[in-house]
């Protein structure tokens, strides 16, 4: 079974070698029971860490089932310790996090068992030793007697040819220490054990061979009974693969040992959450690059899924352009009149008692609640409805009041105009749709719409006509044109045109070289605006459409709806995001490598401190790693429980920001900007970050070897 034919140690440690064994020979066989002798410093321990595989050897052959070892690397021995060799040390070496159950579990684990079959399994084991009472317990909890007990439990559970101990009953007192020689006699009917003990004397009765080192060689070799040598039984593997083994580890690993699993969810949490803000933050300066064409100022209407639209080349937008932008499944609808939805509407009207000061601006109810709807939509010209909290005492009140005429005041500043657009107009209330949502909005039709567009679409204009009399000849300037329904064809009036007539001055009126007839009136209070038939305010206010304002399905396209406008010459702005809009050109270059350097040289910092921190939390852990290595786990698993245990945290992390990323997104608007894609690449930063952080706590445990890691000392 194991044959060390002159097999030699030797230590190195600042230029001086010092001897751990010298030419052993020796061969021990399935079904002996061997105690390990000598004085301390003498080996024993040395040539169980040799036999298990936990320490190397320079000089001879170790055979093991007649293959020789010296070829052996790394992959090789931890496939030899974690199919042919259990371990019971003389400190335990348990993991104090698991339970008594699980620290035998986790043997059974990495024989491929299913959780049915290794729980059986487990409790039958734990039995046999006698900590039936003891299964939820966790293993720091244990007396010494009871740990040494487990210890054996969990070298039984690993069914493994040969069991190793390293002074078994040295921290036990004499009725304890003979429970555990009894219980490994009775195991070594079919295994070979292998133990190092300063008592022999304690052991005596129960051996079946003594072996006596000094000084690193073999000075005794004896027979106490007899044995018979068997033959070794061919283990039947279970099939389980090494992921899910080391899932299950890590399973084990985060909720057995909360404080540091709380621990790294912080870390976690802190991580995400600033990797979040920060790709938040450079997505907004990322496009803040000024849109020729759109100003900032003069923008009232900041809901969150408005976005404005004009043309790259400046010219006005068309029905083609309509037809194109129409075809983007992330915009709602399009609405022509942009300035309109900049309009705030004031109820000035008293009939309405305590609610006659609610003002707001033009909104737009796409998805709503029935039973919130108080009387209608409105449909058609001069119908309004008002978005606004009820109280549940004032409903019936509210109801009373539709279908009723009241006078609003309309009123905008463009800072392009220099001055603000206001004028009265009286609506018919159809419809109140009670919602708390502050502050208050109106509703008008599409129709009601482009009346308002044609009445601000004149605003700010220099209109200036000519006029020849027998006497005087000149021009005349009006600040508005406004049509009137009542007037046909050149057909004009004005309180500054009855000026004119009251002073007996004889003229004719052009505009553009067309004569215009002049219709006294008396009624207008207006003195700078002029009235015309609405087929000559077609000619003298053509409509143009500089640009758009786009609705969005959610506030959360923006960014992909900015890309789809660039990429189809057009220019995009969202008032909702502080005023950012698509870039364009050398300076949006410029922007889009500074912010990428940004972000990166961020993230580099947040790898930093947080790998300081996992690793703090980490080297906590290295113990129970190494255990597990011990027991049979290889280094590639063990790689896979950091990882698994990381990742582990930062997906509950996101799942704790996702829970409350509905309070932040409402709180920080800003939050809207992110898409799918957005998420995913957060999401990939952070398991990078993950990864860095294991490959390099890995790397970093590359410099100590498993037995320096143990502290094992012969």
């Amino acid at each position: 079974m194991i044959k060390l034919v002159n097999v030699s140690k030797y230590y190195h440690n600042e230029g001086i070698v010092s001897l751990g064994l010298r030419k052993i020979n020796l061969e021990f066989n399935i079904g002996e029971f061997v105690a390990i002798t000598g004085e301390s410093g003498s080996g024993k321990s040395t040539l169980l860490n040799v036999i298990s595989g936990i320490d190397t050897y320079e000089e001879g052959e170790l055979y093991i089932n007649g293959e020789e070892t010296s070829h052996f690397d790394d992959d090789d021995w931890e496939e030899y310790r974690k199919n042919t060799v259990a371990f019971i040390f003389q400190n335990y070496n348990l993991i104090d996090s698991y339970t008594v159950l699980r620290n035998v579990e986790v043997a059974l684990v990495n024989q491929g068992y299913d959780f049915k079959t290794r729980r059986e399994k487990a409790k039958e084991i734990l039995s046999r030793v006698g900590l039936h009472k003891h299964f939820k317990h966790r293993a720091s909890k244990l007396s010494g007697g009871e740990k040494q007990r487990l210890a054996i439990a969990r070298a039984l559970a690993k069914d493994s040819e040969i069991i190793v101990a390293d002074e078994p009953t040295g921290n036990l007192d004499s009725e304890s220490g003979k429970q555990v020689l009894a219980l490994l006699h009775e195991v070594a009917r079919d295994k070979v054990v292998l133990i190092v003990t300063h008592n022999y004397e304690q052991a005596a009765n129960y051996v079946s061979r003594k072996v006596r080192l000094f000084d690193g060689e073999v000075v005794e070799d004896k027979e106490v009974r007899t044995f018979i040598p068997q033959e070794p039984e061919e283990k039947i593997y279970q099939k389980m693969s090494e992921l899910k083994k080391s899932s299950i580890i890590s399973f084990y690993n985060f909720f057995g040992q909360p404080k540091k699993s709380i621990l790294m969810l912080l870390v976690s949490l802190a991580t995400v959450l600033f990797v979040f803000l920060l790709y938040g933050s450079l997505l907004n300066v990322d496009d803040y690059v000024t849109t020729p064409g759109v100003s900032l100022e003069g923008y009232g209407n900041f809901y969150k899924e408005r976005m404005i639209v004009i043309r790259k080349d400046q010219e006005p937008l068309t029905d083609e352009d309509y037809n194109k932008l129409g075809k983007n499944k992330k915009i709602r609808s399009i609405i022509k009149e942009d300035s309109v939805v900049d309009i705030n509407f004031l109820l000035v009207d008293d009939s309405l008692k305590k609610f006659s000061y609610m003002g707001g601006n033009l909104g737009f109810l796409f998805d709503y609640d029935e039973a919130n709807l108080l009387g209608r939509l409105p449909e058609k010209e001069g119908e309004i409805l008002i978005c606004t909290y009820v109280m549940e005492d004032d409903i019936l009140l509210m109801k009373s009041f539709l279908d009723k005429e009241y006078n609003f005041q309309l009123s905008s500043y463009r800072k392009n105009y220099d001055f603000n657009i206001s004028f009265n107009k009286n609506y018919k209330l159809v419809g109140v749709y009670n919602t708390p949502v502050y502050p208050s909005k109106f509703v008008i039709s599409e129709e009601e719409i482009k009346e308002v567009y044609n009445y601000l679409r004149c605003e700010g204009g220099n209109y200036e006509l000519s006029f020849k009399g027998e006497k005087y000849t000149g021009g005349i300037n009006f600040l508005k044109v406004l049509y009137d329904p009542s007037l046909t064809g050149n057909q004009v009036k004005s309180l500054q045109l009855n000026d004119f007539l009251i002073n007996d001055l004889s003229f004719e009126l052009f505009w553009e070289d067309q004569k215009l007839d002049i219709i006294k009136n008396d009624n207008y209070d207006k003195f700078n605006d002029l009235y015309v038939s609405p087929e000559l305010f077609e000619k003298m206010v053509p409509l143009v459409y500089n640009q758009y304002t786009l609705n969005l399905y959610k506030a959360s396209d923006a960014r992909s709806v900015l890309d789809f406008l660039y990429d189809n010459g057009y220019y995009g702005f969202s008032p909702n995001l502080s005023g950012y809009a698509y870039g364009f050109g050398m300076d949006y270059i410029l922007t889009k490598i500074i912010n990428f350097v940004i972000l990166g040289f961020s993230i580099f910092v947040i790898y930093l401190l947080s790998y300081l921190i996992f690793k703090a939390i980490l080297n906590s852990k290295v113990h129970d790693y190494t255990i597990l290595r011990i027991i049979g786990f290889q280094k590639s698993n063990i790689r896979q429980i950091i990882f698994l245990e990381i990742l582990t945290s930062f997906i509950f992390a996101y799942i704790l920001f996702s829970i409350s990323y509905q309070y932040i997104r409402i709180k920080y608007p800003v939050m809207d900007i992110y898409e799918l894609q957005d998420y995913l690449f957060i999401g990939l930063i952070n398991l990078f970050l993950g990864v860095f952080i294991t490959l390099k706590f890995i790397r970093y445990q590359k410099k100590r070897s498993l037995f320096s890691t143990l502290r094992v000392e012969g």
